[in-house]
């Protein structure tokens, strides 16, 4: 367990601690499978409560916490009497994640109606900022899921044709990253073309095929312990428009201007104004006309890291235009100042950086910039 988690319990003598990530960052176990888990900490007795089909996937967990497996048992029942030590009546101030994605509102409401004198005091916050900054080894984990993009993307390049599939490029990205040595990641590939770019978070169609003067928008993530670095990349197929040409520029410069702004200390909105005001005034003070409307998306950054389905973000240093998060030292942050072009695709080309007392650092060993 970590410094952080020790400092946890001395404020909570009884934790419960349900998300998959979070589970992940103390244990260092987790399952693909979305059955009910919880890691409860009642002191001076740590258990891991999992579904018996699931404890395979617990095996290396060290031995601070005692594996509790369920299967026809109701594992909120197990919960509660895990945490009341057997004394529903008696009176606890309980830790735990009212933002987990496996802990239903019902289940929330049994445990309660199961625990009726105990109080219940949200940590997500507490947890979610325990995992943002990274050790060194957190960082190398990222840096080489980074690695694995680029094997991605230097696979899967080569073969774009008109006539293919979202599919079928989709699925060389996937071969090109798991060759390398990527893990199964929490999002599937990002792999869009023309307008579909406009659909949030579009996981590629069979039905639509690549045409010609059409953007390709990609974003592909890959993963090495759990841990994920992710890349946006745009091109045209065919001769470039200048106002592609443009767009691109500016993109581009707005990351090389966060680059300077992005150290600890700095407000995240800081971050996004920088990078905002170069694509937003793209066309101010250019001879080039562009024809279609656009917009920067609302989100130009997050803290990147720990992933099972269906994230990879930490949660928190959200690079907003309101955001009043501050970076700190050591976290690790996925920078995607990408754009809609109203009918005709997105564009994005993005990075995951390191934030130190210097500034931010690529984690990707070379920019790709083809």
């Amino acid at each position: 367990m970590t410094p952080e988690w020790n400092a946890l319990i001395c404020k909570f003598p009884k934790l419960l601690i349900t998300d998959p990530d979070t589970i992940y960052y103390l244990t260092g176990c987790c399952t693909p499978g979305g059955s009910f888990a919880a890691l409860v900490h009642s002191h001076p007795t740590t258990s891991l409560i999992v579904r018996d089909l699931e404890s395979s996937n617990y095996t290396s967990m060290d031995d601070t916490a005692e594996m509790v497996q369920y299967s026809e048992e109701d594992p909120i029942a197990l919960v509660a009497r895990a945490l009341g030590d057997g004394d529903d009546l008696q009176h606890f101030e309980i830790g735990f994640e009212a933002q987990s994605c496996r802990m239903t509102p019902l289940d929330g409401k049994t445990l309660m109606q199961k625990l009726p004198n105990s109080t219940f005091t949200d940590v997500s916050n507490e947890m979610k900022w325990m995992r943002a900054t990274k050790t060194p080894d957190e960082v190398q984990c990222i840096r080489v899921a980074a690695s694995h993009v680029t094997a991605a993307f230097e696979y899967a390049l080569p073969h774009v044709r008109v006539g293919m599939t979202e599919t079928e490029l989709s699925g060389l990205f996937t071969l090109g990253k798991m060759r390398h040595g990527s893990e199964w990641t929490a999002y599937p590939e990002f792999v869009a073309f023309g307008a579909n770019g406009c659909i949030g978070h579009h996981p590629a169609s069979p039905s639509k095929t690549l045409q010609e003067n059409e953007i390709v928008f990609v974003e592909i993530g890959a993963c090495h312990k759990r841990y994920h670095a992710s890349k946006m990349h745009a091109f045209y197929v065919g001769t470039p428009p200048p106002w592609f040409h443009r767009l691109e520029h500016c993109i581009r410069k707005a990351m090389r201007v966060a680059a300077s702004v992005c150290k600890p200390g700095v407000c995240a909105k800081v971050v996004d104004k920088a990078m905002r005001d170069i694509i937003t005034n793209a066309f101010s003070e250019c001879d080039i006309v562009c024809p279609h409307a656009f917009r920067m998306l609302r989100r130009s950054g997050y803290s990147i890291g720990i992933g099972n389905a269906t994230d990879w973000s930490d949660g928190v240093g959200r690079i907003t235009p309101s955001s009043t998060e501050v970076l700190m030292e050591g976290m690790v942050l996925h920078l995607i100042p990408w754009i809609h072009v109203n009918g005709v695709g997105a564009m994005g080309f993005s990075d995951i950086v390191e934030v130190t007392s210097d500034g931010m650092i690529s984690l990707f060993e070379t920019p790709m910039e083809v």
